[in-house]
């Protein structure tokens, strides 16, 4: 499902939190209804390089799902909890505390499957997230928090990636369903970011300084003609 996908970004643990924001993040369950939720571009790695914060090997090392009346039980958001194994490439921002580095664990909403009216099954453009199991992919922190990068999450074993059913964003891999890391990471170093950015009447440092989500509505506002955009 490539294309423009809806990731849901939620509070988020560190590795070193504090213990009363661990206490909160930990007691308190997460108001599903009120996650931010924001469009980001997944056509290529263009679109990565310019909203991304960073690519990484990481494992899933826990979840809590959450409980939302009137959702079958596969279907229910969950917290999860990832470790960074491996970081594979940083964008602008590897220096601004907006990039976890190797053995931070974070904490933030994952959907799997979500059933829509019809009763099909719509995906967001990530694998299901299970404990255990390790992976390739992108993440971002928008609005202060971290999350998955949509189109960019594929299952790993630390020197490939497979891909499942659902959007992936990268050319690496469409092909022959499999890709190396390293062509992978090859393709994200050789992506130029939105020439777009051009037009948006800041500098590119200024650009990048941006939060992602805001950077978004940058380069929209150089193409739309809405004033109010």
């Amino acid at each position: 499902m490539a294309g423009r996908l809806t990731l849901a970004l939620a509070a988020v643990g560190l590795t070193g939190c504090s213990t009363d924001d661990a206490e909160q993040l930990h007691s308190e369950p997460a108001d599903v209804d009120s996650i931010t939720e924001a469009a980001f571009p997944a056509d290529g790695a263009v679109d990565f390089v310019t909203y991304a914060d960073q690519l990484s090997v990481f494992s899933v090392v826990a979840e809590r799902r959450q409980e939302r009346g009137g959702v079958e039980a596969d279907d229910l958001p969950r917290l999860v909890t990832i470790r960074i194994e491996r970081n594979l490439w940083l964008g602008p921002r590897a220096d601004s505390g907006a990039v976890l580095a190797e053995g931070d664990e974070v904490e933030f909403a994952a959907w799997g499957p979500v059933r829509a009216t019809d009763d099909d099954t719509i995906r967001f453009g990530e694998p299901l997230l299970a404990v255990g199991e390790r992976y390739v992919g992108g993440l971002l922190m928008s609005t202060g928090s971290f999350g998955i990068y949509p189109g960019s999450v594929a299952a790993s074993n630390g020197e490939s990636v497979t891909l499942g059913e659902d959007g992936w964003m990268f050319a690496v891999g469409r092909d022959d369903a499999t890709a190396t890391i390293e062509r992978l990471v090859e393709e994200v170093d050789a992506a130029a970011p939105d020439p777009r950015i051009a037009h948006t009447g800041i500098t590119s440092d200024a650009f990048f300084a941006l939060d992602p989500w805001e950077r978004v509505l940058a380069i929209a506002r150089t193409t739309s003609t809405d004033p109010g955009v």
